[in-house]
Protein backbone atom coordinates (compact mmCIF):
# COMPACT_ATOMS: atom_id res chain seq x y z
CA UNK A 1 0.00 0.00 0.00
CA UNK A 2 2.54 2.16 0.79
CA UNK A 3 4.39 1.68 -2.01
CA UNK A 4 1.34 2.67 -4.58
CA UNK A 5 1.00 6.18 -2.58
CA UNK A 6 4.76 6.46 -3.09
CA UNK A 7 4.37 6.07 -6.77
CA UNK A 8 1.56 8.31 -6.87
CA UNK A 9 3.05 10.60 -4.92
CA UNK A 10 6.04 10.83 -7.36
CA UNK A 11 4.33 10.49 -10.47
CA UNK A 12 2.51 13.43 -9.53
CA UNK A 13 5.74 15.27 -8.82
CA UNK A 14 7.40 14.47 -11.89
CA UNK A 15 4.00 16.19 -13.80
CA UNK A 16 4.23 19.40 -11.87
CA UNK A 17 7.64 19.58 -12.44
CA UNK A 18 7.45 18.92 -16.16
CA UNK A 19 5.11 21.56 -16.81
CA UNK A 20 6.34 23.68 -14.69
CA UNK A 21 9.50 23.71 -16.77
CA UNK A 22 7.96 23.53 -19.72
CA UNK A 23 5.87 26.98 -18.72
CA UNK A 24 8.83 28.08 -17.31
CA UNK A 25 10.78 27.64 -20.60
CA UNK A 26 7.74 29.27 -22.48
CA UNK A 27 7.45 32.55 -20.23
CA UNK A 28 11.28 32.94 -20.61
CA UNK A 29 11.35 32.69 -24.16
CA UNK A 30 7.80 35.13 -24.33
CA UNK A 31 9.60 37.64 -22.31
CA UNK A 32 12.94 37.16 -24.01
CA UNK A 33 11.05 38.03 -27.30
CA UNK A 34 9.44 41.06 -25.81
CA UNK A 35 13.51 41.98 -24.87
CA UNK A 36 14.40 41.78 -28.16
CA UNK A 37 11.82 44.51 -29.61
CA UNK A 38 13.12 47.62 -30.68
CA UNK A 39 11.60 50.58 -28.93
CA UNK A 40 11.40 53.83 -30.53
CA UNK A 41 9.85 57.67 -29.72
CA UNK A 42 8.32 58.07 -32.98
CA UNK A 43 6.74 61.62 -32.29
CA UNK A 44 5.97 64.17 -29.59
CA UNK A 45 2.80 66.87 -30.22
CA UNK A 46 0.97 68.78 -28.46
CA UNK A 47 -2.26 68.25 -27.95
CA UNK A 48 -3.78 70.87 -25.80
CA UNK A 49 -2.54 73.30 -23.79
CA UNK A 50 -4.09 75.85 -20.84
CA UNK A 51 -2.11 77.92 -17.85
CA UNK A 52 -1.87 74.93 -15.94
CA UNK A 53 -1.28 71.60 -17.96
CA UNK A 54 -0.21 70.29 -21.03
CA UNK A 55 -1.57 67.31 -23.13
CA UNK A 56 0.83 65.89 -25.18
CA UNK A 57 0.49 62.28 -27.66
CA UNK A 58 3.27 59.98 -27.43
CA UNK A 59 3.99 57.52 -30.64
CA UNK A 60 6.09 54.80 -29.78
CA UNK A 61 7.25 53.20 -32.22
CA UNK A 62 7.69 49.15 -31.67
CA UNK A 63 9.62 46.79 -33.82
CA UNK A 64 9.18 43.37 -33.66
CA UNK A 65 12.46 41.26 -35.19
CA UNK A 66 11.33 37.84 -33.52
CA UNK A 67 9.48 35.09 -35.75
CA UNK A 68 7.18 35.13 -33.14
CA UNK A 69 4.22 37.63 -32.29
CA UNK A 70 5.18 39.65 -29.38
CA UNK A 71 1.95 40.59 -26.95
CA UNK A 72 2.88 43.76 -25.35
CA UNK A 73 0.33 44.04 -22.15
CA UNK A 74 1.11 47.43 -20.18
CA UNK A 75 3.76 50.23 -20.74
CA UNK A 76 4.78 52.29 -17.13
CA UNK A 77 7.16 55.14 -17.91
CA UNK A 78 8.90 58.24 -17.04
CA UNK A 79 9.25 61.29 -19.95
CA UNK A 80 11.79 63.75 -19.58
CA UNK A 81 12.33 66.50 -22.06
CA UNK A 82 16.12 68.54 -21.76
CA UNK A 83 17.11 66.35 -18.81
CA UNK A 84 13.98 67.64 -16.78
CA UNK A 85 11.43 65.20 -15.78
CA UNK A 86 8.36 66.06 -17.42
CA UNK A 87 6.25 63.46 -15.25
CA UNK A 88 5.19 59.66 -15.47
CA UNK A 89 2.66 58.27 -17.48
CA UNK A 90 0.98 54.22 -18.37
CA UNK A 91 -0.23 52.64 -21.19
CA UNK A 92 -2.49 49.77 -20.08
CA UNK A 93 -4.20 48.25 -23.54
CA UNK A 94 -2.81 45.42 -24.89
CA UNK A 95 -0.88 45.62 -28.55
CA UNK A 96 -0.03 42.61 -30.94
CA UNK A 97 3.41 43.08 -32.29
CA UNK A 98 3.69 40.46 -35.32
CA UNK A 99 6.65 38.93 -36.66
CA UNK A 100 8.98 41.15 -38.32
CA UNK A 101 6.90 44.27 -37.73
CA UNK A 102 6.73 47.48 -36.28
CA UNK A 103 3.89 48.97 -34.71
CA UNK A 104 2.73 52.26 -33.48
CA UNK A 105 1.07 52.51 -30.12
CA UNK A 106 -0.28 56.15 -29.03
CA UNK A 107 -0.05 57.17 -25.63
CA UNK A 108 -1.74 60.35 -24.50
CA UNK A 109 0.13 62.30 -21.02
CA UNK A 110 -0.69 65.20 -19.50
CA UNK A 111 1.73 66.75 -17.32
CA UNK A 112 1.63 70.22 -14.79
CA UNK A 113 3.00 73.50 -16.59
CA UNK A 114 5.25 73.84 -13.64
CA UNK A 115 7.18 70.75 -14.61
CA UNK A 116 7.91 71.61 -17.84
CA UNK A 117 9.12 75.21 -17.51
CA UNK A 118 8.62 78.15 -19.85
CA UNK A 119 11.81 77.66 -21.73
CA UNK A 120 11.28 73.67 -23.01
CA UNK A 121 7.86 74.70 -23.50
CA UNK A 122 9.85 77.32 -26.51
CA UNK A 123 12.06 74.66 -27.39
CA UNK A 124 8.84 71.87 -27.69
CA UNK A 125 7.17 74.54 -30.15
CA UNK A 126 10.31 75.23 -32.25
CA UNK A 127 11.42 71.39 -32.00
CA UNK A 128 14.50 71.78 -30.41
CA UNK A 129 14.50 69.55 -28.05
CA UNK A 130 15.96 66.23 -26.47
CA UNK A 131 13.29 63.81 -25.05
CA UNK A 132 13.87 60.88 -23.14
CA UNK A 133 11.29 58.30 -22.16
CA UNK A 134 12.65 55.42 -19.62
CA UNK A 135 10.18 52.78 -18.70
CA UNK A 136 9.07 48.99 -18.23
CA UNK A 137 7.33 46.72 -20.93
CA UNK A 138 4.77 44.35 -18.94
CA UNK A 139 3.81 40.80 -20.19
CA UNK A 140 0.76 39.43 -18.56
CA UNK A 141 1.53 35.48 -17.51
CA UNK A 142 -0.02 32.90 -15.65
CA UNK A 143 2.28 33.75 -12.65
CA UNK A 144 1.93 37.14 -12.84
CA UNK A 145 3.49 40.33 -15.21
CA UNK A 146 7.00 39.70 -16.48
CA UNK A 147 8.75 43.24 -16.83
CA UNK A 148 11.02 44.45 -19.23
CA UNK A 149 12.82 47.52 -18.88
CA UNK A 150 13.61 49.89 -21.99
CA UNK A 151 15.00 53.40 -22.70
CA UNK A 152 14.12 55.80 -25.74
CA UNK A 153 16.03 58.58 -26.91
CA UNK A 154 15.21 61.65 -29.68
CA UNK A 155 16.75 64.58 -30.24
CA UNK A 156 14.53 67.03 -32.36
CA UNK A 157 16.50 69.20 -33.21
CA UNK A 158 18.77 66.72 -35.21
CA UNK A 159 15.49 66.30 -37.48
CA UNK A 160 15.79 69.88 -38.69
Amino acid sequence: MKSRKAKILLSILLAVGMVSVTTDCAFQRMRENLKNCEFDLDSVSVKSLSFTKIELALDVGIKNPNAEQVILDKLVFDLYGSDRKLGSGKHNETAVIPPSERKVVTIDFSTSLSEVGMGLLQNLRSGQAKYRMEGTAYLKTFFGELPVPFSIEKDLSAQN
